[in-house]
């Protein structure tokens, strides 16, 4: 028979005695533990206890790199996670294109799964791209000029050469 006074005595004892048998193991937080880096463009945007995938972002995002994300992470999450395209203000008076492309790998190469503009990437709300370990995102920025004074001025300037050329010639 054992009494209140024993049972308190025990209890420590025997936690003691499990802590010293049972292997200590720390909680898995994904490829965090694995993962070492010296570079500032590893990204991990988790939540605790979840399954990750990495995702590299390349090309004219604003903060491309390695992404570490929570399993189910769809583009538009990582659109706005990377800053999206990173284009100075002043460029920004011109017509710029920004196409976004997210590759997959599928055997030995990777394969184009979605190509949009960003603003249909943005605001598509019927296609859910859900990431996938090893996905590569890329983020082109195209700039379209108007034909202004100075590209005149370059074709009076050519026209000048020849005509100056043809005259030195003769």
């Amino acid at each position: 028979m054992t009494t209140p006074c024993m049972k308190n005595a025990l209890l420590p004892a025997l936690a003691a005695c499990c802590i010293a048998v049972l292997p200590a193991r720390a909680q898995s937080f994904g490829r965090v533990e694995e993962t070492k880096s010296n570079s500032d463009a590893y990204y991990y945007h988790v939540q605790p206890g979840s399954r990750t995938v990495q995702v590299h972002v390349l090309g004219a995002a604003r903060y491309p790199g390695l992404y570490e994300l929570t399993e189910g992470t769809d583009l538009k999450q990582l659109l706005a996670l990377c800053g999206g395209p990173d284009f100075e203000r002043r460029y920004f008076i011109h017509r710029q294109k920004t196409t976004v492309r997210l590759y997959r790998p599928g055997g030995s190469d990777k394969k184009l799964v979605y190509e949009a503009r960003m603003e249909q990437a943005v605001t598509d709300n019927e296609t859910k791209n859900v990431l996938r370990d090893g996905d590569v995102l890329t983020i082109e920025v195209v700039e379209r000029r108007r034909f202004d004074w100075r590209d005149i001025l370059t074709i009076v300037n050519v026209v000048n050469t020849i005509v100056l050329i043809a005259l030195a010639v003769r």
